[in-house]
């Protein structure tokens, strides 16, 4: 997977969490060729899980096909350092240990 700009970098696009996307390589490769857009929809932002910002992206391909797409969910809560769960407290005290 690649960590991708949704604006291109050499368009200017800055590199950040909001212009951030994952893609595989052949997709990262291709959307690279001339006649290629994509965007941010920020329309359709909307919160994840753990409190986490998705958002959503339009591609335009060259033949002027539109297809949009957001992240899943992540799989498990953001970890909250302040507020320790008792499985990571007990892993914390077994490392400790070690």
């Amino acid at each position: 997977r690649h960590i991708d700009h949704i604006r291109r970098h050499t368009d200017g696009g800055p590199t950040s969490m909001d212009n951030g996307q994952g893609l595989c390589a052949s997709c990262n490769y291709l959307k690279e060729h001339p006649d290629w857009h994509t965007r941010r929809d920020t329309s359709s932002d909307h919160s994840g899980s753990g409190g986490s910002r998705r958002h959503t992206v339009s591609t335009t391909t060259p033949t002027g096909h539109a297809y949009t797409s957001t992240p899943p969910p992540l799989p498990l809560p953001t970890i909250d350092a302040q507020h320790p769960s008792r499985f990571e407290q007990e892993l914390l005290r077994l490392v400790m240990a070690a």
